[in-house]
């Protein structure tokens, strides 16, 4: 009786243990496959052809998963084939003619193509350069101005052409003589003639079609790329199944590549944006595409700005959303923080209004890190110097093209690629960028806003904000507080916490040195009110040595408190983190931290729900042994325990440290049914046995 007793104690002060691991549920989206590399869906589509049996075999450029041509059927990755380049852009009909497009285009769709010196953000070519459709007998069609894409239905011989115009569908011809177009499919204007334009719950709108083709019943499958497409950051590649009558049948999507998203503050974390799409979170339900994600909107309309940066360079990070005088703004970086773009929303589209030129990468190649406005009208940096500049949209065309007084030099003695490294924005929507070399923060206010909406940053009213004694990098005000956090080195070796920041008599409250370690450097530091993170890069932190660890510490004294790392509901796995902000935190009216994170090799957003123990009870590591829990997350019906041979009892407590639940071990399986746990949340399932204690972590959902 006093082995048990003791025993029991030993498992409720296990509760107690300063464990390292922090308790949280992991989610992903972007992707419909969310755990490992191999079956998920790759990052872009260029071709794709549909065999008989519905099977879809693609082509692009890259998959940073290792598998850029996947052949996909009734929704499932099956393996990676051999498609080649140009597999759309040509088909053999039913009688053996070949339909081929000459002259392709493919306006947006080549972010390689889009910018300097190619520049195809304009208008389709006419007259010679026209794009046609050609057969090898000497027939032609001539009507559609952008083709991308062909494919033969194989239930009756038609002719299906993918338009990549304004009306964003498939032209249907019979062919069977002279060709002649007989219908449509899919509806005009994709999702941007929605009611409204950008949302992408239709599945009947396409968005740059880059495949189309029919199997033996006739039912059509439609790939898409968006825009930018190839190599871009932002479309995102896509499959629909759809039957005959456009009603779906199955869908695979990979939206994201080499990204990362925000929250919307105005829904209490509800709304996650990416630089391109915006996703709608539902917690209360399992992971899952369609279940505790879902993609609601693309924020590009190239066809009404087609001088969005967005097509032409690099905007990966969407590093805040926010809501100022009842308007949406939102500030997206690239990866390497070499340029700040700031867009106003016009109901789901995001359109630019300003942009700061912040530093130049690591081999200072201005014009390939940022190739926007290139000889169109932007100050062009001499070759070997260093020009930062910036732009504001004056006449509200989102535009800035060939409209040289809209950008203003803001410093053209910085003459280190990397002098300037770091940038932060207020809740007001002033913008702060820190200097590398010898830590200085300038400030550029708003100076409020014009009638389109469009802050009036200017060089006339920037200021020497601070100075924090050392290169000024990744950094973080957190107004609610007057705290400010703050890396010191490219690569963080220590973090600098300081008080009052807001206040000329800012002080310095104490520094952290970070633990050395052969894995990733630090890269970001990012905070809250309570704590600040540190996000390790490349192949790990100094507490796992495992890819996407993000190690939290107590903002009250710098002390660390835990890690992240993605958990079982994801597959346990990060590819790379390889973006200088690839990290952000948002803090829900409840407490709940919502944490996005960048993982590049599966294309997805890694999404953590953490709830600090305001108990004071430290969170439980999940031990490595053979207890194992079935499922976990635990919605309904029974759940499954497998404990250790050793073990003797255990015990399930609640979030506070009460026990609720608790049985001596006379077999290694129990099941225990849903109804015990009262409320959803984080229990612990702890298992003695003669020596000790192994503990796991459960999340009951409700």
């Amino acid at each position: 009786m006093k082995i048990l007793f003791f025993l029991n104690l030993l498992c409720t002060f296990a509760l107690f243990l300063n464990a390292q691991q922090l308790t949280y549920v992991s989610r992903a989206i972007g992707n419909s496959t969310h755990k490992t590399k191999g079956p998920h869906m790759q990052n872009h589509i260029q071709d794709m052809v549909v065999d008989a049996d519905g099977t879809c075999r693609t082509y692009s450029v890259w998959d940073e998963g290792n598998h850029s041509r996947g052949v996909y059927r009734d929704g499932v990755y099956i393996g990676n084939g051999s498609l080649a380049k140009g597999s759309s852009k040509s088909v053999v009909d039913q009688n053996g003619n070949t339909w081929t497009i000459n002259n392709f285009y493919g306006r947006f769709l080549d972010a390689t193509k889009n910018s300097y010196p190619n520049w195809r953000v304009d208008p389709v070519p006419t007259g010679s350069n026209k794009p046609t459709i050609t057969c090898s007998d000497g027939r032609a069609i001539t009507s559609i101005a952008d083709p991308v894409a062909l494919g033969i239905n194989r239930t009756n011989g038609q002719l299906l052409v993918a338009d990549n115009g304004i009306d964003q569908n498939i032209k249907i011809f019979d062919i069977s003589g002279t060709p002649s177009q007989i219908g449509t499919f899919g509806k005009q204007g994709g999702i941007w003639g929605d009611p409204v334009p950008g949302r992408a719950t239709d599945m009947l709108r396409f968005r740059g079609i880059t495949g189309v083709g029919t199997d033996n019943s006739g039912n059509i499958y439609v790939a898409m790329d968006g825009y930018p497409g190839i190599e871009g950051s932002g479309g995102g590649a896509e499959i629909r199944a759809l039957n005959p009558d456009g009603t779906l049948r199955w869908r695979m999507v990979g939206f994201i590549f080499v990204s990362t998203g925000t929250v919307d503050p105005e829904t209490d974390g509800a709304d996650i944006y990416s630089g391109y799409h915006h996703f709608k979170m539902d917690y209360s339900k399992p992971q899952g595409f369609n279940s505790d994600w879902s993609h609601y909107s693309i924020s590009i309309d190239p066809f009404k700005y087609p001088n969005d940066p967005r097509l032409v360079t690099s905007c990966e990070d969407a590093h805040t959303v926010l809501n100022i005088n009842g308007k949406k703004y939102m500030y997206l970086t690239d990866m390497y923080n070499n340029m700040l773009w700031v867009y106003r929303f016009d109901g789901e589209i995001a359109v630019p209004c300003a942009a700061f030129c912040v530093h130049f990468g690591w081999n200072g190649d201005e014009y390939r890190m940022n190739s926007w406005n290139y000889t169109r009208g932007r100050p062009i940096t001499p070759e070997g110097g260093r020009v930062h500049w910036m732009w504001v949209d004056l006449n509200g065309d989102g535009s800035g093209m060939n409209q040289s007084n809209e950008y203003e030099v803001w410093s053209s003695t910085l003459n280190q690629p990397n002098q300037v490294n770091s940038f932060d924005i207020d809740t007001d929507g002033n913008v702060y960028i820190g200097r590398g070399q010898n830590g200085d923060i300038y400030k550029f206010p708003t100076n409020g806003f014009d009638s389109n909406g469009n802050p009036r940053y200017s060089v006339a009213t920037k200021t020497t904000f601070a100075n924090v004694g050392h290169g000024a990098y990744s950094m973080e005000w957190v107004q609610e507080n007057d705290m400010f956090v703050i890396g010191n080195g490219d690569d963080i070796k220590t973090v600098s916490v300081w008080q009052n920041w807001s206040n000329s008599s800012r002080s310095k409250a104490y520094s952290v040195t970070l633990p050395t370690h052969g894995n990733g450097d630090a890269r970001q530091v990012t905070a809250d009110k309570d704590y600040f993170y540190v996000t390790y890069l490349m192949t790990g932190g100094p507490k796992t040595g495992k890819q996407g660890e993000i190690d939290v510490y107590k903002m009250s004294d710098g002390s660390f408190l835990g890690y992240i790392i993605p958990g079982p509901e994801v597959g346990s796995v990060s590819g790379w983190i390889d973006m200088t902000t690839s990290t952000h935190v948002f803090v829900t009216s409840s407490g709940k931290r919502i944490i996005t994170v960048e993982e590049a090799e599966v294309g997805k957003i890694l999404v953590y729900e953490w709830t600090p123990n305001i108990t004071g009870i430290p969170d439980i590591t999940d031990s490595e042994s053979d207890t194992f829990l079935f499922p976990n997350p635990f919605s309904s019906g029974s759940l499954l325990i497998r404990l250790p041979e050793s073990a003797i009892q255990f015990s399930i407590f609640d979030s506070t440290g009460k026990k609720i639940y608790h049985e001596n071990v006379t077999k290694g399986e129990f099941t225990i049914d849903h109804s015990i746990f009262k409320t959803g949340g984080v229990y612990i399932i702890c298992a003695a046995t003669p020596t000790n204690s192994v503990n796991k972590r459960l999340i009951v959902m409700k």
